[in-house]
């Protein structure tokens, strides 16, 4: 028999290069994911395998490349790196080219800070200067800080369209996190009432910021779930198990959240989606005795028809500045709207997290999950 350690690299390496080659379709979420299967695709891998690490390695690169930075020192860092790489390559020669532009660089940054004399009289528009308007220029000034406060509210969808107003206090605004994305630590206290956290995706391994997650969740006595990614090709029984195996070591307050592999919207695929996904839901039923939360976008969410589905409350993916009205032959309405995917925002502590609400206050999702528990 193999190593299994080995044989789950390769799996995910298979995972890797299949994603890959779609790469050029991939949403943000994807390739994070894509990320993180390289990363832990090299470090399953070991000492071994040093071929197709470098291909992981390579395919990294790429998905860096791809990614929108998530800092502004993450800009810089990817620039002295695309500026650098041609001066490493070069040795000791590289080297010193490097050091004499960063010389020159210096020089004209310090001529920079030398005022210009002809530009001396635009700070001082009481002394004899050049013909300039300044109250123009005020109302410019102004007009350009209003739109930067609109910019810079922190909630925002695709498209850049800031969405303040379905903020209010008869919903609640959260987040979900998985282990591509920032750690609840590095997100302000307040800033969010309640997060999902990644548990784990099939039979693989639990994510690897969960428990780092749900243990800051709960030093903030903050409101928290897991969320499952379900597979279609695993055994749906086996996979519920794992997921409430783990979930009955924490203290959880939010009812937990599936999602499955969206494969189209064929009638053969949308069959074997809505039985893996009713069949999953029910083993949690069994084993943590609530009704969890069905994940999916609004076109997946519609069609879905098995009616025994009609029991969990569902949790809408549209990114758009309105909230969906959605209404399915299962579905009245969602009970949960992701209406971000971390692409837009320029709060930089909600850059590539997911945002969405709750439709009802704090208190009423307090009260959720033991409105869905199961007698």
């Amino acid at each position: 028999m193999g190593d299994p350690k080995i044989d789950g690299a390769q799996r995910l390496y298979d995972r890797a290069m299949h994603q890959h080659a779609q790469i050029s379709n991939l949403s943000e979420r994807e390739l994070r994911e894509l990320r993180e299967i390289c990363k832990d695709a090299i470090s399953e891998f070991g000492a071994t395998n040093q071929d197709k690490k470098a291909d992981l390695a390579g395919v990294l690169d790429e998905v860096e490349q791809r990614l929108k930075p998530p800092t502004f020192k993450e800009v810089i860092d990817r620039a002295q790196a695309a500026l650098t790489k041609p001066f490493v390559r070069l040795g000791k020669v590289g080297s010193a080219l490097l050091v004499v532009f960063g010389l020159i660089a210096i020089a004209y940054g310090i001529r920079a800070m030398i005022p210009h004399p002809e530009l001396v009289h635009l700070s001082h528009p009481n002394e004899e200067g050049p013909n300039v308007d300044y109250a123009s220029l005020q109302k410019e000034v102004a007009g350009l800080r209003e739109q930067i406060a609109k910019l810079s509210h922190p909630i925002s969808g695709n498209g850049g369209q800031t969405a303040p107003h379905i903020v209010s206090p008869s919903n609640t605004l959260g987040i979900d996190l998985w282990a591509a994305g920032p750690r609840l630590a590095n997100i302000a206290a307040g800033m969010v009432s309640f997060a999902y956290f990644k548990y784990g995706s099939g039979l693989a391994s639990i994510d690897r910021a969960f428990a780092a997650n749900a243990a800051e969740a709960a030093r903030r006595k903050m409101l928290w779930g897991a969320y499952f990614e379900v597979k279609l090709n695993q055994d749906p029984v086996a996979q519920a198990k794992a997921f409430c195996s783990g979930l009955k070591a924490t203290d959880f307050t939010l009812p937990p959240a599936l999602a499955t592999d969206e494969l189209g919207t064929n009638a053969s695929g949308i069959a074997e989606q809505s039985e893996t996904l009713r069949r999953v839901a029910e083993e949690v039923e069994a084993e943590l005795h609530v009704h969890p939360v069905i994940y999916g976008t609004t076109s997946y969410l519609l069609s879905l028809s098995d009616t025994r589905l009609a029991r969990y409350p569902i949790w809408v993916a549209a990114y758009r500045p309105q909230p969906p009205s959605f209404k399915s032959s299962i579905w009245s309405g969602w009970t949960f709207w992701q209406f971000s995917d971390g692409e837009e925002g320029a709060n930089p502590e909600l850059n590539g997290v997911d945002v969405s609400l709750y439709k009802g206050t704090r208190e009423s999702l307090a009260g959720l999950l033991q409105s869905l528990k199961i007698n």
